[in-house]
């Protein structure tokens, strides 16, 4: 495996809360490892809508991204959440409410958004099985494609009442796209880091 699965065992420090220029209050999150991928390789998550920004006008640097969690995904998310809610609560003794990364409005299941860069040392890099790059967000359709997403836990976030943890895709292997059948056999084993 390229990266090493996020478990709910994984370990997190919260540092001090920061200005940013557009006046956000954050603070950035120290993870035991920097990169995580979320499932594996054989088990590709669901992306059920394309990249972008409500209301957005196709210029932004930065996208969302939603997959569909499977069940094994979601109790690592929804432990994450719980450990991430009591840590924030404690260190920073904040009156607005924890907002979880597993949303579930029925329709679509349960599932998780991303922030995706579209340029600059931070953006989603795109690859297909066979480790070649595909490029970023901007060159993939991703509605529909069936994804093994590579993630950074870059901050916790606080506004308008609400604080979260921000998920940032810096890698996905891409399994398929809308339309198109997977033609290929998962290695059991990757050798060799292809990023």
């Amino acid at each position: 495996m390229p990266y090493q699965l996020l478990t709910s065992e994984a370990t997190f420090a919260l540092g001090e809360i920061q200005t940013s220029k557009r006046g956000q209050k954050f603070a950035p999150i120290c993870a035991s490892q920097p990169l995580w991928q979320l499932t594996s390789l054989d088990d590709p998550l669901y992306c059920p809508f394309g990249a972008g920004v409500y209301q957005g006008n196709g210029t932004e640097t930065r996208l969302n991204l939603d997959v569909r969690l499977s069940d094994a995904s979601r109790a690592t998310f929804e432990a994450l959440d719980k450990r991430f809610k009591e840590q924030i609560e404690k260190k920073y003794k904040l009156k607005s409410s924890y907002h979880p990364m597993v949303h579930d409005d029925g329709e679509y299941g349960a599932r998780l958004r991303m922030k995706v860069s579209t340029q600059g040392m931070t953006a989603g890099m795109f690859w297909s099985p066979n480790k070649e790059r595909l490029g970023t967000v901007r060159d993939i359709e991703t509605r529909g494609a069936r994804i093994v997403p590579v993630v950074a836990f870059s901050k916790v976030w606080m506004m308008g009442g609400l604080h979260g943890v921000t998920l940032e895709l810096r890698h996905a292997i891409v399994a398929q796209t809308l339309g198109q059948e997977a033609d290929f056999d998962w290695p059991m084993e990757v050798q060799e880091d292809p990023f």
